[in-house]
């Protein structure tokens, strides 16, 4: 089976990097808390080709909580600024979307892209930006109507979108 330990180091290499946790999976980092005690994760199942969200707090002990996890494949995790909502995107309507978690108390999930959706990232104003597939567009998603508004338009397949200051790439 396989294992990921995951480490941290600081940046400017001041000190070895440190064991924070084990999972048995892939793991790859989404998100770190800046107190660095917790961390999401798309962690992908060895053999399996198919994802969870995960959160781990880091120990001693550590403690694995899985946030989303289905027999579907979910990936591409995203936190809201404010830490109340968990964009991802998942295979379970047969085709790639993105979804939204309220991390904040209900627990309520909701899919909020219906065109095929990738790429949930949160700008820092709080806004939902995801890429629909389909269309070849960017946008933004409203969480309250769930409406979704093309900004940009790029020829063919869309992938990916990261945030500089007010920019999006």
């Amino acid at each position: 089976s396989f294992t990921s330990t995951l480490m941290k180091k600081p940046a400017d290499g001041s000190r070895d990097a440190s064991a924070v946790g084990t999972i048995k999976a892939r793991a790859y980092v989404s998100w770190v808390d800046p107190k660095e005690t917790a961390a999401i994760f798309d962690a992908i199942e060895p053999g399996a080709d198919r994802g969870d969200i995960i959160r781990i707090s880091f120990g001693p002990p550590s403690a694995v909580q899985a946030l989303v996890r289905t027999p579907k494949n979910e990936f591409s995790a995203a936190l809201s600024p404010n830490g109340q909502w968990l964009a991802y995107q998942s295979d379970e309507t047969g085709r790639q979307e993105v979804h939204v978690l309220d991390l904040g108390g209900s627990g309520a999930r909701w899919q909020v892209t219906t065109e095929g959706g990738a790429e949930p990232h949160w700008s820092a104003d709080g806004r939902l930006w995801v890429c629909e597939s389909s269309s070849g567009t960017l946008g933004t998603v409203d969480l309250n109507t769930g409406r979704y508004e093309p900004v940009a338009a790029a020829p063919g397949f869309t992938r990916g979108v990261d945030f500089v200051g007010n920019l999006a790439f």
